[in-house]
């Protein structure tokens, strides 16, 4: 048994771990916090609105050359339908200031232009599949929509 003096008392823990501990928690939160922000932040962002009557006659303007080129075969039909959705969406976004070129189809239903949604739904298919017979109408019928969408667009 060892005598009273050489038995030695506990040993404490240095303040410097109590320290690092409280960095490392504070570090932790500091990152939830920026995630945070981030992500309510990183919503899509309203852009400057244009003058309605020019967006619709450079709509006009770039659905009838989409038509024309689709016509004489300058332009493939899957061409077609991508820039037609470009220049819908494109309309969209220059008289609303949303950003309608990055939306889903659900987004543009959920801010309430359905009608939108229901043209660029017929564009999705021909745009985006390999098949050249996927359109669930002719390419010039989808252009009436467009054009449709863009004159009665208030």
């Amino acid at each position: 048994m060892p005598a009273g003096d050489e038995f030695n008392g506990p040993i404490g823990y240095s303040s410097l771990w109590v320290w690092l501990a409280v960095g490392a928690f504070i570090l932790v939160s500091l990152y939830y916090l920026a995630v945070w922000a981030w992500s309510v932040s990183g919503h899509p962002k309203p852009v400057a609105k244009g003058d309605p009557a020019t967006a619709r006659t450079k709509a006009f303007g770039e659905l009838d050359r989409i038509g024309a080129q689709v016509a004489s075969g300058d332009l493939p039909e899957r061409e077609g339908y991508q820039q037609m959705s470009v220049v819908v969406r494109g309309f969209v976004s220059e008289v609303t200031g949303l950003p309608t070129h990055t939306m889903a189809l659900a987004d543009l239903r959920a801010i309430g232009i359905p009608h939108v949604a229901d043209v660029v739904a017929l564009m999705y298919p021909p745009e985006f599949s390999p098949e050249d017979d996927v359109a669930q109408e002719p390419l010039p019928r989808t252009l009436d929509r467009a054009r449709n969408v863009v004159a009665t667009w208030n």
